[in-house]
């Protein structure tokens, strides 16, 4: 009984509800709008909804978050070994952490002024160059696609303009 009642106490627990609560306020709401206006949450929504509940039943039951955690641990872009290691080891967490709100910032201010278009390929771009230590060929490259794809969903799918904020508001 005391394994049950300790998930209370974990913060994880509450963010994982509140998560799950804006995923069905997502899921339900989506009706109401337009045929392109729903494409994009709807694809959000149910591929996240799974994973949120699966984070919610771990926190609820402890041996489940022991075979979660071997979910949450894979990394997509895995850096070589070596030098950018050793320097993220050595950074506290609290520069991660404003390093990632400075990030997010840039590209809301990219995004507000020149459009979805340039924040993606400059963005994505220089993510995989400085972050993940791609080359120069194969960032370029990975933004370019990413762009390309970005572009047929935003512009050719749901009709949205590339450059200029005005469209968005």
């Amino acid at each position: 009984m005391s394994r049950i009642r300790s998930f209370w106490r974990d913060p994880e627990f509450y963010l994982s509800v509140l998560i799950l609560a804006f995923i069905v306020y997502v899921l339900v709401s989506c009706p109401s709008l337009s045929s392109k206006g729903r494409l994009i949450p709807l694809i959000v929504a149910i591929g996240s909804l799974p994973l949120i509940l699966l984070n919610v039943l771990a926190c609820i039951f402890p041996l489940l978050k022991d075979a979660v955690k071997g979910l949450q641990s894979v990394e997509l872009f895995t850096p070589e070994p070596g030098e950018s290691e050793k320097k993220e080891k050595e950074h506290p967490p609290f520069k991660e952490v404003l390093k990632v709100f400075l990030w997010f910032t840039a590209a809301y201010v990219v995004f507000f002024f020149t459009g979805y278009l340039p924040m993606v390929l400059s963005f994505s771009f220089f993510f995989l160059k400085f972050r993940i230590h791609f080359t120069w060929a194969k960032s370029a490259l990975m933004a370019g696609l990413f762009g390309l794809c970005t572009w047929a969903v935003f512009t050719l799918v749901l009709g949205l303009e590339p450059f200029g904020i005005r469209y968005y508001y």
